[in-house]
């Protein structure tokens, strides 16, 4: 585990250097769809998570985007279906900065018996480094509340890496 704590960042760097002649940015009407990997960081133990975003930019600071996120772990299997408005800063640069409300629904299903439901809100937040015009590479931390759960535990916390590929 503490290996794995090292390579992502070192891989976040090592893409960082190889964009650094980029330019991009984002523009009105663009529309991006990302892939991730995640190990969350809270509850423990920690849980491998997936997700998936498709997204519009309504003007070039702000993006409306779906996210469906899966998680599993020992014994429960968790669907996440967001919705997401992000603000983004320095759009015309290649490290695109972003922070946002989101809200939805999570459905669960504990040890193959059976299922739940429940509304979920949060905020996520992260960066966009792009390495082309239409592609980047994101990394974002993920908060994920779910009111009125019953357990000790009513939140996730993500930590995601993934790419995001663009069209204008």
């Amino acid at each position: 585990m503490k290996r794995l704590a090292f390579l992502a960042p070192a891989l976040l760097a090592l893409v960082c250097l190889a964009a650094l002649p980029t330019l991009a940015g984002t523009t009105k009407g663009q529309t991006q769809w990302g892939l991730s990997g995640a190990l969350t960081a809270h509850p423990s133990p920690a849980t491998l998570a997936i997700q998936t975003d498709y997204g519009r930019y309504l003007t070039k600071q702000t993006k409306l985007s779906l996210v469906a996120q899966g998680v599993w772990s020992d014994g429960m299997d968790q669907l996440f279906g967001l919705g997401r408005l992000s603000f983004h800063s320095a759009t015309d640069s290649m490290a695109v900065p972003y922070i946002g409300p989101q809200a939805g629904f999570l459905w669960v299903n504990v040890n193959g018996f059976g299922s739940d439901s429940k509304f979920v809100y949060g905020a996520a937040a992260g960066i966009d480094w792009y390495i082309k015009d239409n592609q980047s590479f994101f990394a974002e931390l993920n908060y994920v509340k779910v009111p009125d759960s019953g357990v000790d535990s009513d939140y996730t916390l993500f930590g995601l890496f993934g790419l995001r590929f663009s069209s204008k």
